[in-house]
């Protein structure tokens, strides 16, 4: 097993009915890399919405010269929409 989720009995790690596995819900950027990385091995688009364009480093970048994403995050720290607007009108 991994260290990133709990042990599970034997008998599901080797049932392969899909239906039977265990999910994990994921959001955010974590998300969005596991949406590219689907989108580039399989060569096919998801049938639900998603963003066309692949990752988000421009936006990153624009977050980290605002001053708004650092290593360490800040208490009480939100990136609401308007901060998002903010770092989307910023030049990179």
């Amino acid at each position: 097993g991994s260290a990133l989720r709990p042990p599970l009995p034997p008998t599901v790690e080797c049932d392969r009915d899909p239906l039977r596995q265990p999910r994990y819900r994921v959001f955010g950027l974590t998300a969005r890399i596991l949406v590219d990385c689907a989108r580039v091995a399989y060569g096919e688009e998801p049938e639900f919405e998603h963003n066309s364009d692949f990752g988000d480093e421009e936006m990153i970048a624009r977050l980290l010269r605002i001053g708004r994403l650092s290593a360490v995050r800040k208490e009480g720290e939100v990136l609401t929409r308007e901060v998002m607007r903010e770092a989307a009108r910023v030049k990179i």
